[in-house]
């Protein structure tokens, strides 16, 4: 078992509508993050566009 834990959280909203408060959206995870850069993507359905934005990546101490 590892001492290292992570979290992915993003905020999810309809273009027009207000950014929520909290995330929508969280995952955790115990094991070590592989090197590389961080990426996103998604697939969209029925039409629906999908935009990013603010998108930040931090490094929190211990």
């Amino acid at each position: 078992t590892s001492d290292v834990e992570w979290t992915i959280s993003g905020k999810v909203w309809v273009d027009g509508k207000a950014v929520p408060a909290n995330p929508t959206i969280t995952h955790k995870e115990t094991k070590e993050p592989r090197n590389g850069k961080p990426s996103i993507w998604g697939s969209p359905y029925s039409g629906t566009p999908i935009r990013y934005d603010d998108i930040v990546v931090n490094k929190i101490a211990k």
